[in-house]
């Protein structure tokens, strides 16, 4: 009753205070979890969008529908060039998180070889989808052509799935790949 949703509009007050202010310490499988000052941790969620919602998910989150079909041809591309051409076509479900971020992961049970100029290992498609959305977020935000308010949400977005993989299961991959 009272309780729960005093403690609901709690968290989400907490939540949007803590990314005003930029308080995000650190970010677990599936989830993250952050530590604000106060020691209150919350987890970051991650929740694949319907089919029916998925149509203008990407126009929604990106902001523009040019920048949106370029993020995704991006996303596309970086992973059919870092697995070494080992990805050829597959079915990509929108994931949302629970920090205002998202990414779009490929649905496929193939453990994929990932290499970057960093390193090269062997991952799921979940983590290399984390990957590719990294660096195609990366490449989003450093477009000439953009205006200083979408650099901002763009910056915002790679930062929100950068805090949800630093504490996922594939964390150490991760980081080699992408640092």
């Amino acid at each position: 009753g009272g309780k729960s949703l005093y403690f609901l509009v709690h968290h989400y007050l907490r939540r949007f205070t803590m990314l005003l202010e930029n308080q995000v310490n650190h970010v677990t499988n599936g989830t993250a979890d952050i530590q604000v000052e106060s020691d209150i941790t919350m987890k970051i969620t991650a929740s694949t969008i319907s089919k029916i919602a998925r149509t203008d998910f990407l126009d929604i989150t990106i902001g523009h529908p040019l920048h949106s079909i370029a993020y995704e041809v991006m996303v596309y591309d970086l992973m059919k060039k870092f697995s070494l051409h080992q990805y050829q076509l597959g079915y990509w479900d929108s994931v949302t998180l629970s920090n205002g971020g998202f990414y779009m992961c490929l649905r496929s049970d193939v453990t994929y070889v990932i290499s970057t100029e960093q390193t090269s290992t062997e991952c799921s498609s979940e983590t290399a989808s984390i990957i590719v959305n990294l660096f195609a977020l990366e490449w989003l935000k450093n477009i000439d052509r953009i205006t200083e308010k979408e650099r901002i949400h763009f910056t915002h977005l790679y930062q929100c799935l950068k805090d949800y993989a630093v504490k996922h299961i594939d964390q150490i991959i991760i980081e080699s790949l992408i640092d």
